[in-house]
């Protein structure tokens, strides 16, 4: 996992230059679930390495998310899963591949923005959302960690920004009073091998899982 991006790099140049196209398209799919508690941190790891390649692989390149699919076993997506993970991966590349900029790539996190305050809130404004955030049901699949991945159990609430359709709210306590935001610690989205997330957007693009300080 510590490793995966810059070998996934160099795969995506090898390809490339095997096939004789440098601008060879090239999307992927993030890891989803799966149900076994094991290898944490590394299936994680692997995850954020997967979301960092989008920022370092040369276009035309992208990903999909995949965390919120319905499974057929421990780890392999159910045919209606695939079905819609290539309903993503056709959303994306047609964007790419034929301009069709009305369509976006999906929810993408932005620079957090801590707001203090009593509750502490955590507002999370989210990029290339299609029309706006939506989760069916109550909103889940966000946690605040320390660096080891330990729950520190703060927030009490998550819910989507009725007033900006494209931002998510974290309402957290560290205490009783007004302690300081935990040094060192990270929001993160999808932990674990087999979390429970829900949030896409409007054109079924969903939110990959992801790590911010």
């Amino acid at each position: 996992a510590a490793d995966y991006q810059n070998r996934f790099e160099a795969f995506v140049v090898a390809i490339r230059a095997g096939c004789g196209r440098p601008s060879l398209p090239f999307y992927w799919v993030q890891l989803g679930r799966y149900q076994f508690p094991e290898h944490v941190a590394s299936w994680t790891a692997l995850r954020h390495a997967q979301l960092a390649c989008e920022g370092t692989v040369p276009p035309p390149s992208g990903m999909v998310a995949a965390l919120d699919l319905a499974l057929v076993a421990a780890i392999h997506l159910r045919t209606r899963a695939l079905s819609e993970g290539g309903r993503r991966l056709a959303v994306l590349a047609a964007r790419v591949q034929l301009g069709e900029t009305a369509r976006h790539p999906g929810p993408r996190p932005v620079p957090i923005v801590p707001k203090g305050g009593y509750p502490q809130r955590i507002e999370i404004h989210f990029a290339g959302v299609n029309g706006k955030l939506r989760a069916k049901g109550r909103l889940a699949g966000f946690t605040v960690r320390d660096a080891d991945g330990k729950d520190l159990n703060i927030i009490f609430d998550q819910f989507l920004d009725p007033e900006h359709p494209d931002q998510v709210i974290l309402e957290t306590q560290v205490t009783w009073r007004y302690a300081p935001f935990p040094e060192g610690a990270f929001v993160h989205y999808g932990y674990e091998t087999d979390p429970y997330v829900n949030i896409e957007d409007e054109a079924g693009m969903a939110v990959p899982a992801f790590r911010m300080p």
